[in-house]
């Protein structure tokens, strides 16, 4: 069973039979067994021996990494079902009264035909797989007699122990809910599918030994594998395997367990027979039938009542939940924002430092340049009193040379007179 939607996969080496011939009517089988009672590996064997699957398969996940073989479509129609009668797929509890006629079944029954018509308008022979069948199986019948579609059944069959060990790490359901589910499943295929061409198949004789198995279902079910060759036998053994099995308990060992009910226990017994070929006891499925039916009117409402307390108590811890998810979000975002502004400071940080650096390089430059400047303002002062000094000389010189010039004296002229203004060279010495 999916418990959430994923993209279907379309896949090409599915075998697709050409269309009815005119007045021959098409085949639907309907493969009916429990969840994780190998409904999966049994439809697709089928379909590789040449029975029609619809294009739109839910893909194959982690619990079932080969495929669920299972129609998008029908299983959202069954899911859209039960939750119209205040039910679900993992419902212990027998369906209300009524629930196979009423509105929510009328609706089911026109969406199968829309399937059916749809996707296998040209059909001669398909198979329809979904655990939930099980319980459906009168809407279906009435769907395809409807269209003009005979109807044969497949009963896969597994140890309820190996069927409540995968739910439980599936699911996490427990053991006595899983076997209650198991029991429920397997006695509502078995009466919804008398009269009709039906076959029991055990999942583990079915790894073992496919061909034997489909050259049984074939005889039970009138049917005619117009696929089988080489080429599709070889797909089969690439396709099954022991290994697919991941938990394996003998019928011994369900006997052997006390916790386990005396009805889910002789009912695996009686449709394992079947599916060897024995005779199925109907008085004694019916028995067990009438006891869970007891069952259920004594203890339905106390169970009905705990049920609805559970849901009440599951939508309290879902909401706590959500609600500790969006704290656990905002506390998130918070630590994101908090490290988002620490990497801002560092940052700033470092780019503070940076223009600290740059402002102490600058002050420096402009320190030095002061200095230089106060040297060439003392470098222009020093030249200043120079050109001042000269100009004061010049116009000294130019004043005496003004001067009436006296008659020349006899006395030795006196060099020293007139100093720096007189153009005169002193005498050479004579020796």
């Amino acid at each position: 069973m999916m418990d959430e939607l994923e993209t279907a996969q379309h896949h090409e080496d599915t075998p697709v039979a050409p269309p009815p011939p005119r007045g021959i009517r098409a085949r639907a089988v309907l493969v009916a067994g429990m969840h994780r009672s190998g409904t999966s590996a049994i439809t697709r064997v089928l379909n590789l021996l040449g029975l029609d699957l619809p294009d739109d398969l839910y893909a194959a996940r982690a619990d079932n990494p080969l495929g669920y073989w299972e129609p998008r479509s029908v299983v959202e129609a069954h899911d859209q079902f039960l939750a119209d009668v205040h039910s679900s797929f993992d419902d212990p509890f027998r369906l209300p009264e009524g629930a196979l006629e009423g509105q929510p079944a009328n609706a089911l029954r026109e969406r199968v035909v829309e399937v059916v018509t749809t996707e296998f308008a040209e059909s001669r022979a398909f198979v329809v797989k979904d655990p939930r069948l099980c319980r459906l199986l009168p809407v279906w019948l009435d769907a395809l007699a409807t269209v003009g579609v005979d109807a044969a059944v497949v009963l896969p069959v597994r140890n309820p122990l190996e069927v409540a060990a995968s739910l439980k790490i599936r699911n996490e359901f427990g053991a006595t809910k899983s076997f209650l589910l198991w029991l429920r499943h397997v006695l509502e295929a078995e009466l919804h599918s008398r009269n009709l061409p039906r076959a029991y198949v055990s999942y583990e004789d079915f790894l073992r030994d496919w061909h034997t198995n489909v050259t049984r279902i074939a005889d039970k079910l009138g049917l005619v594998w117009t696929r089988s060759s080489d080429v599709s036998h070889a797909e089969i053994e690439s396709f099954l395997s022991p290994r697919r099995r991941h938990h394996d308990f003998a019928q011994i060992d369900l006997a052997a367990r006390s916790d386990v009910s005396e009805w889910v226990k002789s009912a695996y017994e009686i449709v394992l027979a079947a599916s060897h070929g024995n005779d199925l006891d109907r008085s004694a499925l019916d028995e067990i039938r009438s006891e869970l039916e007891r069952g259920d009117a004594l203890f339905g409402p106390l169970l009905a009542e705990s049920g609805f307390a559970v849901d009440e108590a599951r939508g309290e811890v879902r909401k706590a939940t959500e609600a500790l998810a969006a704290r656990g979000a905002e506390t998130e975002h918070a630590t994101a924002e908090r490290a988002a502004l620490a990497t801002q400071a560092e940052e700033a940080q470092r780019a503070v430092e940076q223009l600290t650096q740059e402002h102490a390089a600058a002050v420096a430059s402009l320190s030095a340049r002061d200095e230089e400047l106060a040297a060439a303002r003392g470098q222009l002062a020093a030249l200043g009193s120079t050109r001042q000094r000269t100009s004061k000389r010049s116009a000294h010189c130019a004043s005496r040379s003004l001067k009436p010039k006296r008659p020349p004296s006899r006395r030795a002229p006196n060099w020293r007179r007139g100093r720096g203004c007189s153009t005169r060279q002193p005498p050479m010495s004579r020796g």
